[in-house]
């Protein structure tokens, strides 16, 4: 009798919780697909992000549950400026790169996964450009969390839950980013800017990575001063232009880094500082200036130093920062 009564005081709270769940999905399903003018046959979703917005399941042409930004922009009758490729997750972070339309690589995308959670965060690292809409796959369907705003980051996304108004989620297969113009604090005339030691310096696509900027070293103790070049797509310094400079002082086993700008000012920077050539996140190999150990964001500045102790031998820096109202001058 009380294994029975267990039983059925499991069932009907199982039953109230998917009931509340349905309640809060209809009332929100209505409010958005009128705002958003979707059709019946778009399916709201779950999870709800940290930013408040709902995902839709929504028709298309893949029958495994892959959705395109196409296919996005004609559910939410709105259109993207570029879209990423479809990127499968393979059991580690994701460093999403992204291309302009005449292929040259003018950012990333950084996705970290809990594997525990089954949810995800991004952020982007696009100059003028911020996430449309995420296409977050999992087993035979695909969240899509659109935003009427487009945002630099949001987290709490996940792919659709396995059972109604549960809260385990499908297992995260793969995830498309689809991007529109806007002024995320890295666009407006702002450029992703990275020092360059001179004979120091390695190009990042010397380890294997797709995005341009460099490490600089080995360096002994000592005094330094490295330029600073902004857009200076595939570490082509004639892309570019020359923002400012970059101050290395190594004494002891302290590093003092100063940013120096002079064309223009900064909104964030990021640096390493270490013994090897790449910085790690956790067993991985990592350039994106998000994983750097030292970062600084939300800036309005044209100096800034820190501070990095506990070094020893021979030591490597990646400076990285984003500079605004640049002044181009005319290439000779």
């Amino acid at each position: 009798m009380k294994k029975n009564l267990l039983k059925f005081s499991i069932v009907l709270a199982a039953l109230l919780v998917a009931g509340m769940w349905a309640c809060q999905k209809e009332q929100v399903e209505v409010t958005e697909k009128a705002e958003f003018g979707l059709s019946a046959a778009n399916i709201l979703s779950a999870p709800q992000s940290d930013a408040g917005i709902w995902p839709y399941i929504i028709p298309g042409a893949n029958k495994g549950g892959n959705r395109t930004c196409s296919e996005v922009g004609f559910a939410f009758s709105t259109t993207f400026a570029l879209t990423t490729a479809r990127v499968d997750y393979e059991g580690e972070d994701l460093e999403i790169p992204v291309y302009n339309m005449l292929g040259v690589q003018i950012g990333e995308i950084l996705v970290d996964y809990d594997a525990e959670t089954k949810l995800l965060s991004f952020q982007i690292y696009v100059p003028g450009y911020c996430v449309g809409a995420a296409i977050v796959k999992g087993s035979n369907d695909a969240n899509v969390y659109y935003y009427p705003v487009p945002v630099k980051l949001d987290s709490g996304l996940g792919a659709p839950p396995t059972t109604l108004g549960g809260n385990n989620f499908s297992d995260l297969s793969n995830i498309t980013f689809c991007l529109k113009e806007c002024d995320n604090g890295n666009g407006g005339g702002c450029e992703t800017a990275f020092a360059f030691g001179d004979e120091y310096a390695t190009c990042f696509d010397f380890y294997g990575f797709a995005r341009w900027g460099w490490t600089n070293g080995p360096l002994i103790h000592g005094s330094y001063t490295f330029d600073i070049y902004a857009a200076a797509a595939q570490c082509d310094l004639t892309k570019g232009v020359k923002v400012g400079t970059l101050d290395v002082v190594y004494e002891g086993t302290t590093a003092t880094v100063t940013y120096n700008i002079t064309n223009g000012y900064f909104t964030e920077v990021h640096l390493y500082v270490g013994n090897e050539p790449i910085p790690k996140k956790g067993s991985k190999d990592t350039v994106a200036p998000g994983q750097y150990p030292y970062g600084y964001d939300d800036l309005e500045d044209d100096d800034k130093t820190i501070i990095v102790t506990g070094l020893s031998g021979e030591i490597y820096v990646i400076a990285h920062a984003v500079v605004c109202d640049i002044t181009w001058l005319p290439k000779d």
